[in-house]
Protein backbone atom coordinates (compact mmCIF):
# COMPACT_ATOMS: atom_id res chain seq x y z
CA UNK A 1 0.00 0.00 0.00
CA UNK A 2 3.01 2.36 0.80
CA UNK A 3 3.74 2.50 -2.94
CA UNK A 4 0.76 3.40 -4.08
CA UNK A 5 0.15 5.38 -1.43
CA UNK A 6 2.53 7.72 -2.59
CA UNK A 7 2.17 7.86 -6.05
CA UNK A 8 -1.57 8.78 -5.23
CA UNK A 9 0.00 11.75 -3.02
CA UNK A 10 2.17 12.94 -5.70
CA UNK A 11 -0.67 12.51 -8.39
CA UNK A 12 -2.85 14.82 -6.53
CA UNK A 13 0.32 17.63 -6.02
CA UNK A 14 0.83 17.31 -9.65
CA UNK A 15 -2.84 17.55 -10.27
CA UNK A 16 -3.22 20.74 -7.71
CA UNK A 17 -0.39 22.50 -9.64
CA UNK A 18 -1.84 22.22 -12.87
CA UNK A 19 -5.18 23.65 -11.63
CA UNK A 20 -3.62 26.41 -9.89
CA UNK A 21 -1.96 27.35 -13.42
CA UNK A 22 -4.27 26.67 -16.05
CA UNK A 23 -7.55 27.49 -14.01
CA UNK A 24 -6.78 29.89 -9.96
CA UNK A 25 -4.29 31.76 -11.60
CA UNK A 26 -5.26 33.13 -15.04
CA UNK A 27 -9.17 33.48 -13.26
CA UNK A 28 -7.18 36.04 -10.50
CA UNK A 29 -5.29 38.10 -13.34
CA UNK A 30 -8.69 38.46 -15.52
CA UNK A 31 -11.05 39.32 -12.28
CA UNK A 32 -8.64 40.98 -10.13
CA UNK A 33 -8.35 44.87 -11.90
CA UNK A 34 -12.56 44.56 -11.92
CA UNK A 35 -12.53 44.11 -7.84
CA UNK A 36 -15.10 45.79 -5.90
CA UNK A 37 -13.36 45.73 -2.16
CA UNK A 38 -16.65 44.03 -1.57
CA UNK A 39 -14.82 40.49 -0.96
CA UNK A 40 -17.41 39.36 -4.02
CA UNK A 41 -14.57 39.11 -6.27
CA UNK A 42 -13.18 36.45 -3.87
CA UNK A 43 -15.98 34.62 -3.70
CA UNK A 44 -16.78 34.77 -7.70
CA UNK A 45 -12.72 33.37 -7.89
CA UNK A 46 -13.09 30.57 -5.83
CA UNK A 47 -16.89 29.39 -7.09
CA UNK A 48 -14.73 29.31 -10.29
CA UNK A 49 -11.64 27.87 -9.21
CA UNK A 50 -13.97 24.89 -7.71
CA UNK A 51 -16.46 24.44 -11.04
CA UNK A 52 -13.18 23.76 -12.69
CA UNK A 53 -11.58 21.91 -10.76
CA UNK A 54 -14.69 19.89 -10.08
CA UNK A 55 -15.02 19.71 -14.34
CA UNK A 56 -11.01 18.41 -14.16
CA UNK A 57 -11.24 15.89 -11.47
CA UNK A 58 -14.56 14.42 -13.42
CA UNK A 59 -13.96 14.50 -16.41
CA UNK A 60 -10.38 12.79 -16.25
CA UNK A 61 -11.49 10.36 -14.41
CA UNK A 62 -14.91 9.46 -16.06
CA UNK A 63 -12.75 9.75 -20.03
CA UNK A 64 -9.52 8.44 -19.42
CA UNK A 65 -9.15 6.77 -15.62
CA UNK A 66 -6.39 9.17 -15.37
CA UNK A 67 -5.42 13.15 -14.33
CA UNK A 68 -2.39 14.42 -15.82
CA UNK A 69 -0.89 13.58 -12.35
CA UNK A 70 -2.26 10.01 -12.66
CA UNK A 71 -0.19 9.94 -15.68
CA UNK A 72 3.25 11.18 -14.56
CA UNK A 73 2.93 8.65 -11.18
CA UNK A 74 1.43 5.79 -13.52
CA UNK A 75 -1.36 5.19 -11.73
CA UNK A 76 -5.21 4.87 -12.85
CA UNK A 77 -8.67 4.87 -11.28
CA UNK A 78 -11.26 1.56 -12.46
CA UNK A 79 -13.91 0.22 -11.02
CA UNK A 80 -13.80 -1.60 -8.25
CA UNK A 81 -15.40 -4.56 -10.17
CA UNK A 82 -12.94 -5.10 -12.65
CA UNK A 83 -9.71 -4.69 -10.57
CA UNK A 84 -6.70 -4.78 -12.59
CA UNK A 85 -8.24 -5.26 -15.47
CA UNK A 86 -9.56 -1.89 -16.23
CA UNK A 87 -13.12 -1.04 -16.12
CA UNK A 88 -13.78 2.33 -17.30
CA UNK A 89 -15.25 4.52 -14.36
CA UNK A 90 -18.42 5.45 -15.00
CA UNK A 91 -19.68 9.53 -14.64
CA UNK A 92 -21.15 9.29 -11.35
CA UNK A 93 -18.93 7.05 -9.79
CA UNK A 94 -16.56 9.98 -11.23
CA UNK A 95 -18.49 13.09 -9.39
CA UNK A 96 -18.88 10.83 -6.40
CA UNK A 97 -15.22 10.31 -5.93
CA UNK A 98 -13.82 13.71 -6.33
CA UNK A 99 -16.37 15.14 -4.11
CA UNK A 100 -13.95 15.47 -1.48
CA UNK A 101 -11.40 16.68 -3.23
CA UNK A 102 -13.55 20.44 -2.84
CA UNK A 103 -13.03 20.43 0.54
CA UNK A 104 -9.75 20.17 2.16
CA UNK A 105 -10.94 19.15 5.32
CA UNK A 106 -12.80 16.04 4.23
CA UNK A 107 -10.47 15.09 1.60
CA UNK A 108 -7.76 14.71 4.21
CA UNK A 109 -10.42 12.86 6.67
CA UNK A 110 -11.56 10.52 3.20
CA UNK A 111 -7.65 10.29 2.47
CA UNK A 112 -6.49 9.24 6.35
CA UNK A 113 -8.83 6.28 5.78
CA UNK A 114 -6.08 4.95 3.50
CA UNK A 115 -3.29 5.14 6.28
CA UNK A 116 -5.35 3.20 8.92
CA UNK A 117 -6.91 -0.01 7.50
CA UNK A 118 -8.88 1.23 4.57
CA UNK A 119 -6.85 -0.69 2.13
CA UNK A 120 -6.28 0.99 -0.74
CA UNK A 121 -9.22 3.08 -1.16
CA UNK A 122 -10.47 6.80 0.01
CA UNK A 123 -13.94 6.55 1.79
CA UNK A 124 -15.38 8.05 -1.42
CA UNK A 125 -13.45 5.53 -3.59
CA UNK A 126 -15.53 2.76 -1.61
CA UNK A 127 -19.03 4.44 -2.17
CA UNK A 128 -18.29 5.11 -6.12
CA UNK A 129 -17.20 1.51 -6.53
CA UNK A 130 -13.80 2.32 -8.01
CA UNK A 131 -10.21 1.78 -7.03
CA UNK A 132 -6.63 3.00 -7.70
CA UNK A 133 -4.27 0.65 -9.06
CA UNK A 134 -0.49 0.87 -10.51
CA UNK A 135 -0.81 1.36 -14.48
CA UNK A 136 2.64 0.44 -15.91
Amino acid sequence: MGALLGRRLWAFLIDELVLGAVAAFPLYLLLTPRSDGTGALALAIGAASQALALIYWVSTDYLFGQSLGKMVVRVKTVAASSGRGGGKVGFFQALLRSLTKLVNFLLLLDSLRLLWGGGEQRSTDALAGTTVVEWI
